[in-house]
């Protein structure tokens, strides 16, 4: 019961701001090329990150690293490439492949656009950064004043709550 009710407090008595403010946030330029954007990932160390887009001055979505996979084996299977492939000898042909088909081809905001960019601001309860996890979500962004100043995943919330019902600062 005692645990119970430190979890209902946490929940209820803190705001998403209790997570703070990151001093660096990885973020993808919409008009760059879908491998210099996977490398960025790569480099950075980590699985995904929002992609803004200047020209409408809104972030369209996440890119993921599943992305890069579900694209690369589409690639694979679908265009019948040789084994010894590339990862951005694939990426290219993948492209391409696309391109011909009169579409617009592949971009790193068609991939994003996959990953929805929701958000939670500082001010608000916890409750909304966990309804967005649940969702089906693993990373939400926080946002104050149009940017990004932090993204909570899951492993955030629960070492915070971790730390609160054990009383560890």
């Amino acid at each position: 019961a005692q645990f119970k009710a430190r979890v209902l407090e946490f929940l209820r008595h803190n705001t998403v701001d209790v997570f703070g403010t990151k001093k660096e946030i990885t973020e993808i330029d919409s008009n760059t090329p879908i491998y210099n954007a996977f490398q960025t990932l790569l480099s950075k160390n980590v699985l995904s990150a929002p992609v803004w887009d200047k020209e409408t001055r809104t972030y369209v979505g996440f890119l993921d690293m599943r992305d890069l996979v579900s694209f690369v084996v589409f690639v694979y299977e679908e265009q019948k490439v040789s084994e010894d492939t590339r990862l951005i000898d694939l990426i290219k042909h993948g492209i391409g492949s696309f391109k011909t088909c009169g579409a617009e081809g592949v971009t790193v905001s068609h991939l994003a656009r996959r990953n929805q960019f929701l958000y939670v601001e500082p001010h608000q309860s916890i409750d909304s950064l966990i309804g967005l996890l649940i969702g089906g979500m693993h990373r939400v962004p926080v946002v104050k004043d149009g940017k990004i100043i932090n993204i909570v995943s899951q492993t955030n919330v629960m070492t915070a709550l971790s730390r609160h019902v054990t009383g560890v600062t």
